[in-house]
């Protein structure tokens, strides 16, 4: 929210502060370099200012000389953004060199332009794949928004005949209508009880992302929105256009953002409810989103409440109860029979037979198990069956390995597999 503060207020120092923070972010998930794009918001900002101006002036001379300056204050907003991001991704690199020197930064380099310029081993990082399953998305639950619509359609309908009258009764049916076409929904898997996986929310978020589109392209183009309006609905857009790029989670990372975008899709929403509150179609359009934002954030809610990222999915209840007390992380935790039992089992053998020295190769879904025995991998990944991480440079490590290891130079690494895996 930085970025809109500073084209409200117009202060350097924010303008700076947003492009540094920016920067330093591309270093918590790579793929954040599409952030970049937040400077279409302090261009649409200008354009803003530059479209009042031009309304309310009446003499030429001073609308060009006003356009000019305005011209110049835009090219220093962007510079100062620009520098700020430099100063970010400069510091950045130069703590990344520091610690893992320039033989780690270049294959860092190396890796990445493989995920997104290769197909197959890229797990989906590929730019065309990655657009693909984006759009796949979106049109797997836009059927699910054009019902609602018709439901709007009918319900606008209904409030148009005899228009003063019977008002209670209509809305009545009308509600009653969409508590039926919910029922629909839940019938044909839009959504579901089933907190243990993302069934549950999946399709709601996505028709969220759609109606949120909607309603910021209108806000974005309506006469009495002003200029904080116009900028919250443009800076939704960005973000949700933004957000799953650079990864193969489909929209979950616009999922992972709904702590931002939600608040402001329902202050968009609500400001344009008062814009159109008199018309035939204000009831049926507000009840229609007020149940689905109620709805998304209770199932968000009963989601969050339950949900643990790969334990349970398949429904398999978490009743056990981790008792290694020796680990501090792992007492207490609450998982399925099976894994408690193995991690119990995996714990013990570690504190009998590890020196502390051992290095681990991870495989079956089981990056956790480096933080939990304090132990670090012999790869230069924790996670080395993540799709992401290609098999040509797994096998490349694996290689090094088996060269150095029986030369003395490293110790064999200790390989531990999942119970899946192993079976």
């Amino acid at each position: 929210m930085i970025p809109f503060h500073a084209i409200l207020t117009g202060k350097k120092s924010l303008f700076l502060a947003a492009g540094i923070l920016l920067g330093f972010n591309v270093f918590v998930r790579i793929s954040n370099l599409t952030e970049m794009a937040l400077i279409l918001l302090v261009w649409y900002g200008a354009f803003l200012d530059r479209s009042k101006k031009l309304r309310d002036r009446s003499e030429d001379t001073k609308q060009q000389k006003d356009v000019g300056r305005r011209i110049n204050m835009v090219w220093q907003q962007t510079g100062i953004c620009v520098g700020g991001y430099l100063i970010g991704i400069l510091a950045g690199l130069f703590l990344m060199i520091l610690t893992a020197g320039v033989d780690g930064y270049s294959r860092m380099l190396n890796w990445i332009f493989s995920l997104f310029t290769s197909s197959g081993e890229a797990g989906g990082y590929a730019m065309g794949e990655m657009l693909g399953t984006i759009l796949k998305n979106y049109m797997g639950s836009l059927r699910w928004l054009l019902f609602m619509a018709a439901g709007i359609v009918a319900g606008t309908i209904m409030f148009s005949i005899k228009k003063d009258r019977f008002l209670k009764l209509k809305k009545f049916f009308y509600l009653a209508g969409i508590v039926i076409l919910g029922i629909y929904f839940y019938r044909n898997g839009v959504y579901d009880f089933r907190y243990y996986n993302n069934g549950s929310i999946f399709h709601l978020c996505v028709i969220f992302f759609l109606s949120e589109w909607i309603l910021c392209i209108r806000m974005m183009f309506h006469k009495r929105a002003g200029k904080e309006d116009k900028l919250l609905a443009a800076l939704v857009m960005i973000i949700i256009l933004i957000s799953p790029l650079g990864s193969n989670n489909h929209l979950f990372t616009c999922i992972n953002n709904m702590f931002l975008l939600a608040p402001l899709g329902c202050f968009a929403g609500y400001r344009l409810y008062g814009f159109y509150h008199e018309k035939n179609w204000s009831f049926p359009c507000s009840a229609m989103g007020v149940v689905l934002a109620a709805g998304l954030l209770l199932q968000s809610v009963l989601f969050h409440w339950y949900f643990v990222f790969r334990d349970g999915v398949d429904g398999t209840p978490r009743d056990a109860v981790v008792t290694v007390e020796e680990n501090y992380y792992l007492a207490g935790m609450k998982t399925a029979h099976t894994h408690a039992q193995a991690i119990e089992g995996l714990t013990v053998y570690a504190g009998e037979q590890f020196t502390g020295d051992e290095e681990l190769i991870l495989y079956g879904n089981l990056p956790g198990v480096v933080y939990l025995l304090h132990l670090p991998s012999a790869l230069t990944t924790i996670w080395p069956d993540l799709d992401s991480f290609p098999v040509s440079l797994f096998t490349e490590e694996l290689g090094r390995l088996v060269e150095d290891c029986p030369s003395g130079k490293r110790e064999w690494p200790v390989l531990v597999l999942s119970l899946e895996t192993a079976a």
